[in-house]
């Protein structure tokens, strides 16, 4: 079980994504992807596969569900590199509820075109961890903390989000409920299920990384 999941027509994830209540065969395709375990070379390379399918079969979006611990620096930064990469819209989603994109899940949530959270979900607590405690020295510690902010900070700033409270996610090792990340415009919308998380995103402007345009591109389901 690779773990990606794709839903290549509204009704596989149920009549509840069709919007405008037009037949299923009219509506656009999503891709879901479902990253639930830690971030880590075998993982990233299943999700960043699938970003790279989904672009191939020119999808209208995709739709990355998170649950995670966190994992490895090099492995997260790939996976965000593929979404920033994307030629088509990727959401990222912290769900089912109870579950939380921690430590590389933060980078990977702000990183999305469109952020979201289920209800009672947490995100945060991105402060880097040096693997079995290894000691490197503090001026080493320092350099990987101020790189991972400056990191997080950039892909906050990209997509319009409060790199301040994201910073904080680092270097505090904050973490947020998603009424918190809300609120602190870390993420866009609070949806308890991917049909309704659709239905709240239909008809809003996003901006690609690259897009030089004004507006944007509108996300339609």
């Amino acid at each position: 079980n690779s773990r990606i999941m794709f839903a290549l027509f509204v009704a596989t994830l149920g009549c509840a994504l069709s919007v405008g209540g037009s037949p299923p065969a009219t509506q656009p395709r999503v891709v879901v992807l479902t990253l639930d375990m830690m971030v880590h070379q075998v993982s990233a390379e299943y999700i960043i596969r699938g970003i790279h399918e989904a672009n191939a079969s020119q999808a209208e979006a995709i739709l990355l569900q998170l649950d995670t611990p966190g994992g490895l620096s090099n492995s997260m930064r790939a996976i965000v590199q593929a979404i920033l990469d994307s030629k088509i819209p990727v959401i990222t989603y912290v769900a089912p509820s109870g579950g939380s994109a921690a430590s590389a899940g933060l980078f990977i949530l702000l990183a999305g075109d469109a952020a979201a959270m289920a209800p009672s979900t947490t995100t945060g607590a991105a402060h880097p961890v040096i693997i079995f405690g290894a000691d490197i020295g503090k001026t080493m510690e320092t350099k990987i903390e101020n790189d991972a902010a400056a990191y997080i900070r950039s892909l906050a700033d990209k997509r319009g989000r409060n790199s301040k409270l994201a910073e904080e996610g680092v270097r505090q090792s904050r973490s947020f409920t998603e009424k918190e990340a809300l609120e602190g415009n870390l993420i866009d919308v609070i949806a308890p299920s991917p049909q309704e998380l659709l239905v709240k995103l239909d008809g809003k402007m996003v901006k690609r990384v690259n897009d030089t345009g004004a507006d944007g591109i509108e996300l339609n389901f």
